[in-house]
């Protein structure tokens, strides 16, 4: 769903945390208003001057369903070399705490073929942060839904 507006900022710009490496990280919260489901999370590092921060380099979308429920997208961190240094989980962390915030009680999500490269990491990425993992099995029904989703996560709040 794309629209025209000017993202509405739900809260200013926060301090995501500290990553691995000693670096600060800043998340905003944006969304085309009240009525649009979709919320986006989006980092930088603190040290990044605000006129560079047009494009975020981590990202992470949720899908708000009924005011109980949201749907994760993927957690894109979008500069290589800023993998396994803790980013991810600092924005997840966020997200569940904006989450309960806004009386969401479940969040999930699918795990799509295109991870197939890396379904261990993802695993245990999710697993960490007690969401239940789930590859389906060969000929499960839910695989015909959707070819590119081979499972889900999913966590209660």
């Amino acid at each position: 769903m794309e629209s025209n507006a000017t993202p509405n900022r739900d809260f200013p710009i926060s301090r995501l945390g500290t990553d691995k490496t000693g670096n600060d990280w800043l998340v905003e919260v944006c969304n085309y208003g009240p009525s649009d489901p979709w919320v986006m999370f989006a980092a930088w590092p603190a040290d990044l001057p605000a006129s560079r921060r047009d494009y975020p380099m981590v990202v992470v979308n949720v899908w708000i369903e009924s005011g109980v429920a949201a749907k994760i997208g993927d957690i894109e961190v979008r500069d290589p070399s800023l993998e396994n240094r803790g980013i991810g989980s600092l924005i997840l962390d966020f997200l569940i705490r904006w989450l309960r915030q806004i009386s969401i009680v479940r969040l999930y999500g699918d795990v799509s073929s295109m991870d197939s490269d890396h379904l261990d990491k993802l695993k245990h990425f999710y697993e960490k942060h007690g969401f239940y993992f789930e590859l389906y099995p060969p000929g499960d029904p839910r695989l015909a839904k959707d070819p590119m989703t081979v499972g889900r996560v999913e966590r209660q709040l």
